[in-house]
């Protein structure tokens, strides 16, 4: 599951700085719109991931400061591909470290 919802992000955002339209989560749309149709797919993901985090802290299959380490590492792991996408865009020059809150 995990390994699909990281798909439909970086398909999605991919999809959306190159024009493109890849099928990332099969959803019906009226009339074309292939913009809207990749902005859903990656709100969904993140809908699904959080309802994945809540059931296994619900299961007590982690806690929910897990959850939450999990769910900014899941970030944490796009932010590399979204660098590699924007330096492709020519809008990377160098990358600033990370801070925290």
């Amino acid at each position: 599951m995990l390994n699909q919802l990281f798909r439909i992000w970086v398909t999605g955002a991919d999809n959306l700085l190159d024009r493109e339209d890849k099928t990332t989560l099969p959803i019906r749309m009226p009339g074309r719109s292939p913009v809207m149709r990749q902005v859903v797919a990656i709100m969904a993901a993140d809908r699904v991931l959080a309802r994945l985090l809540n059931a296994a802290v619900g299961n007590a299959l982690i806690t929910p400061e897990e959850a939450d380490i999990l769910s900014d590492g899941s970030l944490q792991v796009l932010l590399p591909s979204a660098a590699q996408e924007a330096s492709e865009e020519g809008g990377i020059v160098n990358r600033p470290r990370p801070t925290t809150c």
